[in-house]
């Protein structure tokens, strides 16, 4: 048993950090697996929302995007977490380094429903917000604890704006 939907469900949305997949539970917890043999298992577990105040939970569709030069997982994250609310637009990005299992950062952003980040040494993040139908483009600054800063704002057309695939 790789986790508990009763009582720490996982988002169906999964990121590969090198062999392995990435996965995020509803209530913060970050799942590392490997699907490198005939069956998943699971190689580590651990909290990255634990004692922040605020009740902050992952939220969004594609909510989660790697950068494997720094090992750093950003997270589209919400305040006041309640049953439903897995759902909402994010509030802020949040980079943990998963070499540490640490928080390293969280930087403001409003409206991210998905992400995407390149994979060199200073990343550029991309976010999407479904409801204004926009892309946007921040740039990262690994040594401000990968905090983010508004580069650019898109606006997309057409319906289906959940997913972007970036590649250097």
């Amino acid at each position: 048993k790789i986790f508990d939907a009763d009582t720490d469900p996982l988002f169906i949305y999964a990121v590969r950090a090198g062999k392995d997949l990435l996965f995020t539970s509803f209530n913060g917890n970050l799942y590392r697996v490997s699907d490198d043999v005939e069956s998943a298992r699971l190689i580590d577990k651990f909290s990255y929302s634990a004692g922040i105040d605020g009740k902050w939970a992952p939220s969004g569709v594609a909510l989660m995007a790697h950068n494997l030069a720094n090992n750093v997982l950003f997270v589209n994250m919400h305040p006041n977490a309640r049953n439903g609310s897995h759902k909402d637009p994010a509030k802020e990005v949040w980079a943990i380094d998963l070499s540490t299992k640490k928080l390293l950062g969280r930087s403001p952003i409003d409206g991210s429903t998905s992400l995407a980040v390149t994979q060199g040494k200073k990343p550029v993040l991309f976010s999407v917000d479904s409801e204004a139908i926009t892309l946007t483009r921040y740039e990262v600054d690994p040594a401000a604890n990968f905090a983010i800063k508004f580069g650019r704002l898109f606006q997309a057309t057409g319906e289906y704006t959940q997913l972007v695939w970036v590649d250097n």
